[in-house]
C-alpha cells in the first residue's frame, strides 16, 4: 500500500524514503511497516501472516508505480485523486478514488471471479462508479488471452467487447476494442492509447469508430483448415472428438462446407470451442435436411445448450444477453443460405 495512517495524528501519509513516524494500516488499523529501497519505490506492507480484508500483500513494482501515476494523471487533468482511500461503508478501498466518486482499480495480479464480483458489486451498491485498468501481465503476449481476462472485459455499445490498459512506461491508457475470435483462429481486435481523461472519454462516448462485424477472407479460412490438419496430424484431443463424430455419419472432418468452422468473428462468449457444437448440429442437420424451424430449435437445445461454457465476466451471466448472443448464432447458423450450401454438399 501507498498510504497509512500517522499512529500518533491520525494523518494519512504517502509512502516516503524520508518517514520516520509509526504507522497505521488504514483499512484494520494494525501496525504496519514502511519498505523503502534503493530499487523498488517504497511502500508499506503489514505484518507477516496478517490478514487483512481491505488490503491485499504481495504488490508488485508495477502495481505501486501505477498508482502513483494514475493518482497524478487524474490530479493533473483537474480532478481529486486520493490513493488508497477506505470506503469504511463496504469495507472496499480503490487504487484511487476520484472525485469522490469514481473508483479506479489497477490490476496486476491475479484475482479470483468470486473476489472481483464481490467488489464489482459493492461499488455498484454503494453508487460508486468504477474502471477496471489491467497491467502488463494482461497485455497480449504475444496473443490475447480471452480466458485470462474474462471477468474484466466490457461490452460497449460501439466498440463491440473491450479491454482497458494502463501502460506504466508510457502513462498512457491503452484500449483494445472491438475484440472477435473464431474458431481456430487468433483472436481479433484494434488498440488504441489515450494521452488524457478527457481524450478517452470523448473517443468512448462518440459513435464515430464503430468496427463492422467481419467475414472470414480466404486466408482466414485457408489458416482455418491449416489448423485442422495440424490438429488431426498431431492427434489434438479436441480433432480426434470431431473425427469420430464426422465418422458417424460416414463423412470426414475436412470435408465439412467451409461455414460449418465459422465463417465470421464473433464476440467471445464462451470458454470451450464453438466447434464443439457446430460440427454435431451440422450433422443432425444434414441427417435432417428438412427439418422445420421448431425441429431446429428443439435439435439446438439438445445438441447446443448442453455444451456451451461462458465466460466469467457479469454482463455475459445476464440472460437477456445470453439470449442475444445465443439468438444471433442460431439464426446465423440456420440461414437459407446455409440450407442451400448443405443440399448441395450432399448432392456431391
Amino acid at each position: 500500500m501507498l498510504m497509512a495512517k500517522d499512529e500518533m495524528t491520525g494523518e494519512l501519509k504517502q509512502a516516503s524514503k524520508n518517514l520516520t513516524a509509526s504507522f497505521l494500516c488504514p483499512g484494520c488499523d494494525r501496525p504496519v511497516h514502511l519498505r523503502a529501497g534503493n530499487i523498488r519505490m517504497a511502500y508499506f506492507a503489514h505484518r507477516a501472516n496478517e490478514a487483512c480484508e481491505t488490503f491485499s500483500e504481495g504488490e508488485t513494482s508495477e502495481h505501486l508505480r501505477g498508482k502513483a501515476q494514475l493518482q497524478a494523471w487524474f490530479t493533473r487533468q483537474g480532478g481529486t485523486a486520493v490513493l488508497e482511500s477506505p470506503i469504511r461503508q463496504l469495507g472496499q478501498r480503490p487504487d484511487i478514488l476520484v472525485n469522490e466518486r469514481l473508483a479506479v482499480e489497477f490490476q496486476c495480479s491475479p484475482l479470483s471471479e468470486e473476489r472481483f464480483n464481490e467488489r464489482v458489486s459493492g461499488y455498484h451498491q454503494g453508487g460508486y462508479q468504477q474502471i477496471w485498468l489491467l497491467g502488463r501481465p494482461y497485455l497480449p503476449q504475444p496473443r490475447l488471452s480471452i480466458s485470462k481476462i474474462s471477468k474484466f472485459i466490457i461490452a460497449h455499445a460501439r466498440f463491440g467487447v473491450c479491454q482497458l490498459y494502463w501502460q506504466t512506461e508510457t502513462e498512457k491508457i491503452l484500449v483494445v476494442f472491438d475484440i472477435k475470435q473464431a474458431p481456430l483462429l487468433p483472436i481479433r481486435y484494434y488498440q488504441r492509447q489515450f494521452d488524457s481523461w478527457l481524450q478517452w472519454r470523448a473517443w468512448w462516448l462518440s459513435g464515430v469508430e464503430k468496427p463492422a462485424s467481419v467475414s472470414l477472407n480466404q486466408e482466414a479460412i485457408l489458416r482455418q483448415r491449416h489448423a485442422l490438419l495440424l490438429g488431426l496430424h498431431h492427434k489434438a484431443t479436441p480433432m480426434l472428438r470431431w473425427q469420430a463424430l464426422c465418422y458417424q455419419q460416414q463423412t470426414h472432418l475436412l470435408e465439412l462446407p467451409e461455414w460449418v468452422y465459422g465463417g465470421e468473428f464473433n464476440d467471445p462468449c464462451f470458454i470451450n470451442n464453438e466447434l464443439d457444437w457446430r460440427i454435431p448440429l451440422f450433422l443432425w442437420w444434414q441427417a435432417h435436411p428438412d427439418a422445420t424451424p421448431r425441429q431446429q430449435l428443439i435439435s439446438w437445445g439438445k445438441r447446443v445448450l448442453p455444451r456451451l461454457r461462458w465466460l466469467s465476466n457479469q454482463k455475459w451471466q445476464q440472460t437477456v444477453w445470453q439470449q442475444q448472443q445465443l439468438r444471433v448464432r442460431r439464426e446465423a447458423f440456420f440461414s437459407d443460405k446455409h440450407h442451400e450450401s448443405m443440399v448441395q454438399w450432399l448432392h456431391k
